[in-house]
This record gives structure tokens, sequence and C-alpha cells, in this order.
């Protein structure tokens, strides 16, 4: 690799570190890996499109968005409720194993007020956080109370 991606590099580096660092990965994680993309950026740059730098920097910046999409470890909550693990239900006997068991009695009780947000989190839809911890907490108790046969009310639909 030449001086200039170098410079390229470690302008990258500063302008992206800090940003784009999540859970374990760290600034100098983020530096490390934008020099690995570098690498794949160089194959791919055609100069008759443009500004090399540009080019390099939103090349870099695209995948570090993916790389952070696809490494986050709250991820988990992407697969909908389908697994209960993705809910952490400490809750559901490990004997059970799923809410698959569970899934008509959420769809049964789920309160109105969440159930346009419940049926989006439970297609995989995307939805704000506070949202979706507060649905999440909702069939918690939904499940909690199942389990010891405890009727919950909620509002006409």
């Amino acid at each position: 690799m030449d001086e200039t991606l170098l410079g390229y590099v470690k302008k990258i580096s500063k302008n992206l570190g800090n940003t784009h660092t999540f859970d374990i990965w760290e600034k100098d994680d983020i530096e490390q890996e934008v020099y690995l993309l570098m690498l794949q950026a160089v194959d791919e740059y055609d100069e008759k499109k443009g500004d090399d730098y540009m080019f390099y920097f939103n090349y870099i910046k695209n995948r570090l968005s993916n790389f952070r999409r696809d490494n986050y470890s709250n991820n988990k909550y992407k697969m909908g409720i389908s697994d209960a693990r993705s809910l952490e239900l400490d809750i559901i006997d490990p004997i059970d194993g799923f809410i698959d068991n569970y899934k008509d009695i959420i769809d049964e009780r789920v309160d109105c007020s969440m159930r346009a947000d419940y049926l989006r989190y439970r297609e995989g839809v995307k939805i704000p956080h506070k949202r979706k911890v507060a649905i999440m907490a909702h069939i918690k108790d939904i499940i909690g109370r199942a389990n010891r046969n405890e009727e919950i009310s909620h509002g006409e639909c």
C-alpha cells in the first residue's frame, strides 16, 4: 500500500473511529478494520468515477456500518419473538424451550395499545427501542402470568 493510501487510512480512521465503535469493538479495532477494508477497496476503485478519497471514505463507511450491524451483540433482538432466547426470558422453564408454546397466549392477551407494535416486532419490522423494551416487558408479564395460571386484564380492542 502506498503512502497516499496509508494517509487515507489514517484520515478515515480518525473520522470514523469514534462513531463506529460498539460493544467490545473499540477505536483501535475499528482502525484495524479500516485498514483491511482499504485493501479491499483498492481493487474496486475506478478512476473514471471520481475522487479517490471520497470513494474510499464512502466504501469504508458503508462497510463499517454493515460490520456493526452484523456483529453487534444486540442483534438477537432482531430475530422476532419466535425465539425465546431473543427475549432473554428467564421465566420460561428451559425444558419448555421456545416461546412458540406461548404464541397463542401472547396473541390473545397482548394489550390493545401494544398490538400494532407487537405484530410489527413479531414480523421482524424495526420499531423504536423504547417501544420494543415495553413490548418485551409486557410479553414477559403475559408469560409469567400464564405460567402461574393468572388472568391478565386488558382493554377492549
